[in-house]
């Protein structure tokens, strides 16, 4: 308990340390995989501060961000508890033309930053990578992005929507100073999702104001179903046998005069992952097959066996695919299996 806490006081010094000059910030995030591109970057917000993101040897991270304009826009690396990572920074413009950039570690230690006059709002891009001294095949590193203006949160617009990372679901949030982009004259926020198998979906949004909540198929159309009644003054939506795909949500109130702090909760009911109902036991090569055809759509398949057939049963291997042959053959006289299929909506 001691090692947590101390690794939690030193983590929020080094946020405090780097990132002191940041009078608006958005919090603590993780850098995730793939990034390797310029096209394929984590979004972040101007104010986030990544925390001990991987640098493989090789490897290259990208994030993209909205800089308010009129101020400067500051990006900076800085150690990951006592790991010295040497990183090199450049910063791009949303078309992929490089502004700035620091190979010479001018940052603490081997670390990089930069300052860059945003004369416009705009969009950026940024690239960590390694530079030399590196002597670890796997390093790591925490980015600050930070200026002193604070910037509206990009899920204002349907192309840059909150991405929904996994279920349930729950998020706060507001719609004061949003725009009107779709549906009633009032301002509106949007979320993404992917819905992995068809099953029924709860959205539920309450709020002091009059609200409602839609799900649609695509940015700006493809209605589906909405809600504006429900929890407190918000709605209670139950989206029944949604079909597998991506989806977004709008937040918005009913009349140009409905705005303000809400909480929103998305929550699939999703069906058990499908278990084989029938076992086929045959030998190939001398060895004991198995194969089920009645569930073949798991992500993957946990084999168990054991001498008895009420068990218990041990962990004998995995296998992607609906079919399994056992390397350990015939060199017991008797023995049982059990497939356990495993669902991505059921980890």
């Amino acid at each position: 308990m001691q090692t947590c806490a101390r690794r939690f006081f030193f983590v929020a010094l080094l946020i405090l340390l780097h990132c002191r000059a940041i009078p608006f910030a958005f919090g603590a995030v993780s850098e995730t995989e793939p990034n390797n591109q310029l096209s394929q970057p984590n979004l972040i917000q101007c104010g986030d501060t990544v925390l001990c993101a991987n640098l493989p040897i090789g490897d290259f991270d990208h994030y993209r961000f909205l800089a308010p304009g009129g101020d400067t826009l500051y990006c900076r690396t800085f150690a990951c508890g006592d790991d010295n990572t040497n990183t090199y920074i450049a910063l791009f413009t949303d078309d992929c033309q490089c502004v700035a950039y620091d190979f010479s570690n001018s940052g603490p230690m081997y670390y990089s930053t930069v300052g860059y006059w945003v004369q416009e709002s705009a969009y950026f891009r940024l690239r960590v990578m390694r530079g030399d001294q590196v002597y670890d095949a796997d390093s790591t590193y925490s980015l600050c992005v930070s200026s002193r203006t604070p910037v509206a949160e990009d899920f204002d617009y349907c192309e840059t929507a909150r991405v929904v990372p996994s279920f349930p679901y729950w998020d706060e949030g507001d719609t004061y100073y949003k725009a009107d982009n779709i549906g009633t004259p009032a301002p509106d926020v949007f979320y993404f999702f992917h819905q992995p198998v068809q099953s029924d979906v709860l959205l539920e949004v309450c709020s002091a104001f009059n609200a409602r909540v839609q799900i649609i198929q695509y940015c700006m159309g493809g209605y589906l179903d909405d809600a504006d009644e429900g929890c407190e003054n918000g709605a209670t939506l139950v989206s029944y046998d949604l079909p597998a795909g991506d989806y977004y949500v709008i937040v918005e109130g009913m009349t140009d005069m409905d705005f303000g702090e809400y909480t929103i909760e998305i929550a699939p009911y999703f069906p058990d992952c499908p278990a084989p109902r029938y076992l086929i036991l045959f030998p190939v090569g001398g060895q004991p097959a198995l194969d089920w055809l009645d569930a073949p759509f798991a992500d993957y398949y946990v084999i168990l066996q054991s001498p008895q057939a009420d068990g218990p049963f041990e962990y004998l291997d995995i296998s992607p695919i609906s079919y399994y042959v056992d390397p350990t053959g015939f060199a017991a006289d008797r023995r049982f299996y059990q497939v356990i299929t495993v669902c991505a909506w059921s980890r």
